[in-house]
């Protein structure tokens, strides 16, 4: 039904030729930005890189976490947009909505790396910031980890019936956990001196886990509200079962 609806809305409104522009030329704009978003996402990389030649052990988890990213970005697509291949099933706006959620995907990243190249602030009096306890930090991750399975399971419950989904979204939470752990040991390893340190470490281990669950549980909960109509781009955000035929 919902794809139905798409499909009149596109049929009905200046979708195909918005400010001067064709779809094809709106498609391929798109494709231009991401191609753009993704080379400034390299030039991070690189500058990350050389600021941590010397320390082997974050190169190492720098690299890993990246290919773990990558696996967990296509499974976010793949989520969203799960009969890609299935000709004409988004229609015409389909490679537009693509490049779009891939940019906003990786303009995530690059804000996640950037910290990366910026001098590390020390917690503590000299600095004027105040450092939580490790349990303070781990009661907070734990909130925040809590929160995250609510969300989670709401969007298994709302989207029962669709197989199709809950098979792409059980990949993508596996492939995020995935990056998310080896994002976790990157981060720890800016630092070679930080893993001898028994207050810093877990204090340092369950902050990063707070605010990289957070950041998931915002992702996932534009699922768990109903589809706007008129939102081309939407693929599978709000598709409740009352929608899926």
């Amino acid at each position: 039904m919902r794809t139905a609806i798409i499909a009149i809305i596109i049929a009905l409104s200046p979708l195909t030729i918005l400010h001067g522009q064709t779809q094809v030329e709106m498609n391929q704009e798109a494709e231009n930005q991401y191609i753009n978003t993704s080379k400034k996402l390299n030039s991070v990389c690189q500058v990350i890189l050389r600021k941590y030649a010397n320390n082997k052990i974050f190169i190492k988890n720098a690299k890993i976490a990246q290919r773990k990213w990558i696996q967990f970005r296509d499974s976010q697509v793949a989520m969203k947009f799960p009969q890609r291949a299935s000709p004409g099933y988004y229609g015409s706006v389909l490679p537009m909505c693509y490049f779009n959620y891939l940019t906003e995907i990786t303009e995530d990243r690059i804000k996640q790396f950037t910290q990366y190249t910026i001098p590390w602030i020390e917690w503590g009096v000299s600095s004027g910031i105040t450092c939580p306890s490790g349990e303070q930090t781990e009661a907070n991750y734990m909130a925040k980890d809590k929160a995250l399975n609510s969300v989670y399971q709401l969007i298994l419950r709302k989207y029962t019936k669709d197989k199709i989904f809950i098979k792409a979204l059980k990949d993508a939470q596996r492939k995020w956990i995935q990056f998310r752990d080896a994002q976790i040991a990157m981060n720890l390893s800016t630092r070679p001196s930080m893993g001898h340190d028994g207050r810093v470490l877990p204090m340092s281990k369950f902050y990063y886990l707070a605010n990289l669950t957070e950041d998931r549980t915002k992702q996932l909960t534009q699922w768990t509200i109903p589809w706007v109509e008129g939102d081309v781009c939407g693929g599978t955000v709000g598709v409740f079962e009352e929608y899926v035929m």
